[in-house]
């Protein structure tokens, strides 16, 4: 995992499904990253709901790594970011 947003991941942020529904709804999320091996329907849910609120999104290559980067002892599939880190990824090109 690229070693900026390994940092970042370290800051405010949400993890999971649920929670990350919850804040991009409370228009307190503003951009999301989201693990290329999630399942399609969680990928397509969050990509749908953040093209219609404009929020940006980043991709890592596995749940797994996701997880261990967040100090989980399991995979997590989508993270959604605060303010603050919008502003310092929207410098970065979305993979």
């Amino acid at each position: 995992m690229d070693e900026y947003i390994r940092n970042l991941i370290l800051k405010n942020k949400v993890c999971g499904l649920k929670q990350v529904i919850r804040g991009i709804q409370a228009k307190q999320i503003n951009c999301v990253l989201i693990a290329r091996n999630s399942d399609i329907e969680i990928k397509n849910q969050i990509v749908d709901l953040c093209s219609l609120h404009s929020i940006k999104i980043f991709y890592c290559e596995a749940r797994e790594e996701l997880g261990k980067e967040l100090g989980l002892q399991v995979g997590c599939s989508v993270v959604g970011f605060f303010d603050s880190h919008s502003q310092s990824l929207e410098k970065r090109k979305p993979t």
